[in-house]
């Protein structure tokens, strides 16, 4: 709906939805570069495996959100034309931190 003066007005709907797709976006970004950083040893493994453990609590409570509209969230990824393998890896695939997936 667009108001007199031009602006969009979206129900509290849309906006929960937008809301829920920025988080899900923002989410995969920041594991990506949680992944590189570990990687190249910029994170030590304590820290990478609190904040991996957090992002991915905070990736499965978002994913819930949109799994009407984005069953795999790979389709969002690459509607968002996202170029993130490690975070897909990390949160789609392993679903634990890098060194924890070892033992599992």
């Amino acid at each position: 709906m667009t108001s007199m003066d031009g602006e969009i007005q979206l129900e509290p709907s849309e906006k929960r939805e937008l809301g829920h797709q920025a988080n899900l976006y923002a989410l995969i970004k920041t594991v990506e570069h949680l992944e590189r950083a570990f990687v190249n040893g910029r994170v030590a493994e304590g820290e990478y495996e609190r904040e991996c453990f957090a992002l991915i609590a905070q990736f499965k409570t978002v994913q819930r959100a949109l799994v009407d509209k984005y069953p795999d969230v790979r389709e969002f990824m690459s509607e968002h034309e996202m170029d993130c393998p490690m975070a897909a890896d990390r949160l789609l695939g392993s679903g634990v931190p890098a060194h924890t997936s070892k033992y599992i």
